[in-house]
């Protein structure tokens, strides 16, 4: 099933869904207390922005 970035734009607006893009990942990894969770934020980061190319 595929769903449009309008409809999950909608969604996330209706409070049903939350959109995680690879910033907010990376900021969210980055507040962790976790030394390990933090030091790979960027890369999450860049592993998300690659898939994204696809």
């Amino acid at each position: 099933m595929k769903v449009s970035l309008e409809d999950l734009k909608n969604l996330e607006r209706d409070g049903k869904v939350k959109i995680h893009t690879p910033e907010l990942v990376e900021q969210i990894m980055k507040s962790s207390e976790d030394k390990k969770i933090k030091k790979d934020g960027k890369n999450v980061r860049n592993i998300m922005e690659k898939m994204d190319k696809f």
